[in-house]
Formats: structure tokens, sequence, C-alpha cells
């Protein structure tokens, strides 16, 4: 019985760090708003000591073009928002951001990108 245990030690071990590395990144949607037809996918990966990455890649956006990613509490971008920073859109109307941020992924609500003031996209982090 001894050696059964000692012998399925390291698969319940394995099975456990599978298990709790589960939450330490989350990946979502960016929906677009109204019709402008922005959508792509945020990535927030949590770091060991504290703070997480923020990546995020959109499609649908107007060439050329500069626009803003923020981040938030709430779940639906709505203030108080941090921005991440900017980016301007390649030829084909992509485009992304990704950086560091001091907060902890289960703080990140929402990711939203903009062009100006206007909410072009949104992900639900949580």
């Amino acid at each position: 019985m001894k050696a059964t245990v000692m012998a399925a030690l390291p698969l319940m071990i394995l099975i456990a760090s599978a298990v709790g590395g589960a939450d330490k990144q989350v990946t979502a949607d960016l929906l677009t708003k109204g019709s402008t037809g922005v959508t792509g996918t945020v990535q927030v990966i949590q770091m060991p000591k504290g703070g997480s990455n923020l990546n995020v890649r959109a499609r649908g956006l107007h060439p050329g073009a500069e626009y803003t990613s923020q981040y938030y509490k709430s779940s639906d971008c709505s203030e108080p928002a941090v921005t991440l920073g900017t980016f301007t859109a390649d030829p084909n109307g992509e485009g992304g951001i990704e950086g560091r941020i001091e907060v902890d992924l289960d703080e990140v609500g929402s990711v939203s990108v903009r062009r100006g003031h206007e909410l072009q996209a949104c992900a639900r982090m949580h």
C-alpha cells in the first residue's frame, strides 16, 4: 500500500501543479462596441512576484490610426481607467501593445481599445 502511494505521488504533484497554474493567466475576446468592427484578444499573465503582463491584439482598426489600450477594475470598461499605452494600426488594420502593469491578474476586470475617447472594443476578463 505504501509503495502504491509513493509511486502515485509524482503524478499527484503534477496534477496539483497543473490545476494551480490554471489561474495564472486569463485570455478574453475583445468585443466590438457599436459599429466599430474592432475585435481581438487580450491576455493577462500573473507574474510570480506581483504585477502582471498585459498583451492586447486588435483587428478591424483604421490603418494608420492611433489607438489607446486601458485596463479597469470594472468588468465593463467603465472609469476609472489606467492607460497601458498607445499603438498605431498597421496597413492591414491590425495592431497591439503589451507591457507590464503593477496590478495582479485578479484586479483586472476589463481591458479596452479606444480611438480618442471613443470606446472601440472591450474585453471582460472575469
